[in-house]
């Protein structure tokens, strides 16, 4: 059980905290959108940057946010359209109905985080610029700690925490069942994946801590066969990740043919914070919280992290106080999953040395 906080409890008043939490919250958000490069390709500038040069906007597939829902409801296609076909003369046309509309139903996955306010340093801060230095410094933990928990999340296969996590790459790039679709039945869903070592070589000599991504024959080929898989005509990957220990090895196989350039050719963009190399035209991202032995090659037209509008990195309600605690309390929310409309145009490489 818990009580609003009247604003005249304290000097500390319900109504500065939450106007100041809610003048942080588009900040929050959108610096978490675009804190790691994985993040950014699925819900910030990196992404939409992508989209745009394309001529391919949010509202023409998969946006950023939806509007309710138990589900997230995503058209896909998983079959052709068998009227199509050759005829001369007066040949009689095939109008068979076809039921080509399919839906994948990505289940709505919650994450949330608590703001907390110590009741002495609630009555030890007077004044606008010290409640505003108070909560600029929980708000930028708040920040740093969704942002991470969501990161690893989006890598994740959604089996964390009893189901409870995002549907990450482990899952959407893998080939087993994904929003209620079974690739065994729907061959259309099944990701553009090469599994397995036997693709890529372990390279020793230059690092005694692990062992090497070989990129120089096979390394280069596995990276090549996956690109293929999962392109057709202009719509390619555009964007390959990988973790740091992969990206060093492939940055040094690449050297004597190496060039760094911003993502989008623009060093003012947002996008050119992260450092890439390409492969075939993509850029090539390094992560931290992207797992070893594993590289994603992704398209930006059929992936997204997409989160309810009512529920987009929004607070809960007013700070609170429990009836059993010295404490101001505000909870953030977030609602979504990572959702595709065509797991063909993803891939992954796996059991990467």
């Amino acid at each position: 059980m818990t009580q609003t906080i009247s604003d005249t409890s304290s000097a500390f008043s319900v109504s500065a905290v939450a106007s100041t939490l809610e003048h942080h919250r588009k900040t929050l958000r959108d610096n978490i959108s675009d804190a790691t490069p994985l993040l950014s390709f699925l819900m910030g500038k990196i992404g939409r940057a992508k989209r745009a040069r394309a001529n391919f906007q949010d509202t023409d597939g998969l946006p950023g946010v939806f509007v309710g829902g138990r589900d997230i409801r995503v058209p896909v296609q998983l079959s052709l359209n068998q009227t199509v076909g050759s005829y001369a003369g007066v040949d009689t046309l095939d109008i068979t109905h076809q039921d080509t509309d399919n839906y994948a139903l990505f289940p709505i996955r919650q994450i949330s985080g608590s703001l907390v306010i110590v009741g002495r340093d609630q009555r030890g801060n007077k004044g606008d610029a010290a409640i505003y230095s108070l909560l600029e410094g929980k708000i930028m933990a708040l920040e740093n700690s969704l942002r991470m928990n969501i990161s690893e999340q989006i890598y994740s296969d959604g089996t964390g925490n009893g189901g409870k996590d995002l549907d990450g790459l482990s899952a959407v790039c893998g080939n087993g069942t994904l929003a209620g679709l079974n690739p065994t039945t729907f061959p259309a869903w099944q990701p553009g994946m090469t599994a397995g070592g036997s693709a890529l070589t372990t390279r020793a000599g230059n690092h005694t801590t692990s062992t090497a991504f070989a990129t120089s024959d096979a390394g280069i080929i596995a990276m090549r066969s996956v690109f293929l898989n999962v392109s057709q005509g202009a719509d390619q990957t555009d964007g390959i990740f990988m973790a740091p220990i992969h990206w060093r090895e492939y940055e040094a196989e690449m050297t004597p043919q190496i060039r760094y350039q911003a993502v989008n050719g623009d060093a003012s963009q947002a996008d050119a914070t992260f450092q890439t190399l390409f492969f075939e035209g993509a850029p090539v991202f390094w992560d931290h919280d992207c797992p070893t032995g594993a590289i994603y090659m992704l398209n930006s037209r059929h992936i997204a992290f997409m989160r309810d509008s009512a529920a987009d990195f929004v607070w809960l309600g007013d700070p609170q106080r429990p009836v059993d605690q010295d404490v101001l309390v505000r909870n953030m929310i977030v609602e979504g999953n990572v959702v595709t409309d065509n797991r063909r145009f993803l891939g992954q490489l796996s059991v990467v040395t």
